[in-house]
């Protein structure tokens, strides 16, 4: 199977991505069936959109990239390997990925419904770094987010999108 993935929604995604979690299924990315793609590492949870036709979610663990500088990639998992394309489709570079066996959590239960207005609340620094960096991958020019609170102690999500790539973020609060 090939699938296709944009340059900003890879790159915000591979921020979210558990590194050696022992639950090995979070150190892959999920392409979805309905074109939802998503990356978490139980704290921290990225969610984008591809335009790739799965009927079951697929999770693929891909190696390190050789450059930042590309403008998609194109995965194909029975090779095992991950095609990263420029903007005029000229192959730039390419490295390894591997097929995740196991289920992936749901990331639609996890997405906060009930917004509501708080005086404070606390988060790892890290956790909005990575928000930040995030960020910044699909929107380089214009790095805004929407941020709506679940009150006190519950999750936030920060949105983003520019120029038809839009990506939703969840992190959990920490108690200060």
């Amino acid at each position: 199977m090939k699938l296709k993935i944009k340059r900003g929604t890879l790159l915000a995604l591979l921020e979210f991505q558990a590194k050696n979690d022992v639950r090995y299924y979070l150190n892959g990315i999920a392409f979805m069936a309905g074109g939802k793609v998503a990356a978490t590492d139980g704290h921290r949870l990225a969610l984008g959109e591809h335009d790739n036709k799965v009927k079951e979610t697929v999770i693929v663990k891909l190696h390190k990239l050789p450059t930042k500088n590309f403008d998609h990639v194109i995965i194909d998992t029975k090779a095992g390997t991950v095609e990263l394309y420029s903007v005029h489709d000229l192959k730039i570079g390419i490295t390894m990925c591997e097929l995740v066996e196991g289920r992936y959590p749901d990331v639609e239960r996890v997405l906060p419904k009930n917004f509501e207005a708080c005086d404070e609340v606390g988060f790892n620094v890290e956790y909005l770094n990575s928000i930040a960096k995030a960020a910044k991958y699909i929107s380089p020019k214009f790095c805004g987010i929407k941020l709506k609170l679940q009150g006190a102690t519950g999750s936030a999500m920060a949105e983003v999108s520019y120029a038809g790539e839009s990506m939703k973020f969840v992190v959990m609060p920490m108690r200060l």
